[in-house]
């Protein structure tokens, strides 16, 4: 059973919405169709692939978007600590031309 918190921990975690939720499950139907149609080897890797595609529109979450949020966010973090650190730096070097 699914109570409250986990359920707004689902949605918290939903980072696919609309259009590219809808194309995540409709190209998801269309590689598990062809992957059940072709069969071997390529027909498994639809089917793999399709199958994720299912999930992300599913769930609306995409553990590899997350990963790139995620990691975006860092590097902005680091990239506003080295603007700091610049500007503190220019402020030092004309502070000690005075």
């Amino acid at each position: 059973m699914i109570d409250s918190i986990d359920l707004t921990r689902m949605i918290e975690s939903q980072n696919v919405h609309g259009l590219e939720r809808a194309a995540s499950l409709a190209g998801g139907l269309l590689l598990v169709a062809k992957g059940l149609r072709r069969g071997g080897v390529i027909g498994l890797l639809e089917l793999v692939v399709g199958g994720a595609a299912l999930a992300r529109g599913v769930t609306g979450h995409c553990p590899a978007k997350h990963y790139l949020a995620e990691t975006r966010a860092e590097l902005e973090q680091i990239r506003g600590g080295l603007d700091a650190a610049g500007k503190r730096l220019a402020e030092l070097g004309k502070a000690a031309k005075v």
